[in-house]
């Protein structure tokens, strides 16, 4: 079922005020799937900071608005870990073009933005103009209040200074061995490259956490 005709049945019963909920296939098979902390996730739809299109792939999972402005686009580390230190400042700063690159897995160019002393690849658009406008738009969006933040890195400095930030509920995928709390190691397997198995976390190829029990802050667990 795609997104938009799950979004029209979603629609019309909440017309007919039949006091129902509609909860997609998609969501459905997520493993340990909780009716009672889907809803309490879908009432209060939290904000997902992610460094890649991780966010995305899991507000559309679970059919739920993307209350971010980190879809469909990628930062590098540093840039990363600024933005989460100061999310504020970069959320009040505008946003400048700076280049034309070159994704070469998607075999396309995309515009490369400046935001304060920090750069924002929109990789899955085609003009500024467009990554701009979804950008101000999803920043309005955002639940203060509920924040997750993701991240995925093979740098082990990177995954230490994500361990130092002060949110409550976040989770930082490393493919390596690393006992700090919020950090959560993926040994490889099957010659699997490491941000396909972080993505296929929220896909469903990958049914290795609870992706609701993550979300509501829980220690993150390995599902057996």
């Amino acid at each position: 079922m795609t997104k938009n005709y799950f979004c029209e049945i979603e629609e019309e019963i909440e017309e007919m005020n039949l006091g129902v909920e509609v909860i997609s296939c998609d969501a459905l098979s997520i493993p340990n799937f909780s009716f009672e902390k889907y809803i309490e996730i879908k009432n209060n739809v939290p904000t997902i900071f992610a460094n890649n299109c991780w966010a995305g792939l899991l507000y559309h999972r679970l059919r739920l608005p993307f209350n971010s402005p980190f879809i469909n686009m990628f930062l590098n580390d540093d840039d990363y870990l600024r933005f989460l230190e100061e999310p504020q400042k970069y959320i009040n700063s505008e946003l400048v073009f700076k280049e034309t690159a070159y994704d070469t897995t998607l075999n396309r160019e995309y515009p490369k933005c400046q935001c304060g002393d920090i750069y924002l690849n929109f990789n899955h658009y085609n003009d500024f103009e467009h990554a701009n406008e979804a950008w101000k738009k999803r920043c309005k969006r955002i639940n203060w209040d509920n924040i997750f933040v993701m991240m995925y890195t093979n740098d082990k400095t990177a995954a230490e200074r994500f361990a130092k930030l002060p949110y409550e509920k976040k989770v930082c995928f490393v493919p390596f061995d690393m006992d700090e709390k919020d950090i959560v190691p993926i040994m490889l397997e099957d010659d699997a490259y490491f941000f396909e198995i972080v993505n296929g976390i929220v896909t469903g190829k990958y049914f290795y956490f609870d992706i609701l029990d993550m979300l509501m802050g829980n220690y993150v667990k390995i599902i057996t």
